[in-house]
């Protein structure tokens, strides 16, 4: 993965097991951190970045519905967001083309066989030599915007979705039931979003403000039904002798029935 700041000449890059929301937004904290807050992000058209595109119900063409977790987080960073085909020129195409090339290389040569060596091998060795090579020449411009105090990255970088609470107080999340805390006003049947944060943790947002969320106890199995009684003995118990030597007893000649 990697982000390039075009004006300023400026790279970011780090090695991930997998392109998912949750790298991606690992990796823009990273970014946030080091640089600030760009004016705008583009990136291809993938629905990992965009979203699905839904029209809402009686909305105009434009508004879109279905957006990802990625732009979702970048608007409340306050930053733009458009989509880009594949440039053939400019300095992000450079970098890729340039990676593509030389990085495999340069991590054999290095030995680099685990993630985290090779994200020290972009830290401390690739991107330090791709700068010089391909840095600015005059002073650069900075169009970044530093981290406001209101910027939780812990909340908006986490993955966010809406559950309605149940008349019992509690939200339904990924397969387990939490329990609302007193403090968090939300009425029943109303819905509210739900974090889960990259430590795991689950919180919900309400009054604009985020309240974690505990688990709710097992609720107690259904009381089970009480054995039956069983059925008393008749008086005098069952007659089981009546067949005892039933074929032994001579019976009238055939003809005396027939007659």
């Amino acid at each position: 993965m990697a982000m390039i700041d075009e004006p300023g000449a400026r790279a970011a890059a780090r090695f991930a097991p997998n392109n998912s929301t949750a790298e991606n937004l690992h990796f823009l904290r990273i970014y946030l951190e080091q640089f600030g807050r760009p004016a705008r992000f583009c990136t291809h058209r993938l629905s990992l970045f965009r979203g699905n595109p839904r029209w809402p119900a009686g909305g105009a063409e434009g508004e879109e519905a279905g957006w990802s977790q990625i732009r979702r987080a970048l608007a409340e960073l306050e930053i733009e967001w458009s989509p880009s085909g594949w440039a053939k020129t400019g300095l992000a195409a450079r970098f890729f083309r340039l990676a593509e090339r030389e990085l495999a290389p340069g991590l054999q040569q290095a030995g680099i066989e685990t993630l985290a060596d090779a994200n020290r091998y972009l830290e401390r060795v690739y991107l330090p030599w791709w700068r010089s090579r391909h840095g600015p020449t005059a002073a650069p411009g900075n169009a970044h915007r530093p981290l406001l105090a209101h910027h939780d990255l812990d909340s908006i970088l986490s993955e966010v979705e809406t559950r309605v609470i149940s008349a019992r107080g509690t939200v339904q999340f990924r397969g387990e039931t939490y329990r609302l805390p007193q403090r968090a006003y939300v009425a029943c049947g109303a819905s509210a979003q739900i974090e889960r944060r990259p430590d795991g943790e689950t919180y919900l947002r309400a009054g604009g403000r985020c309240v974690p969320l505990e688990k709710a106890p097992p609720q107690k199995p259904p009381a089970a039904d009480k054995p039956r009684r069983p059925a008393q003995k008749r008086r005098g118990g069952a007659n089981r002798a009546w067949m005892r030597n039933f074929f032994k007893t001579p019976a009238p000649p055939l003809w005396r029935l027939l007659k």
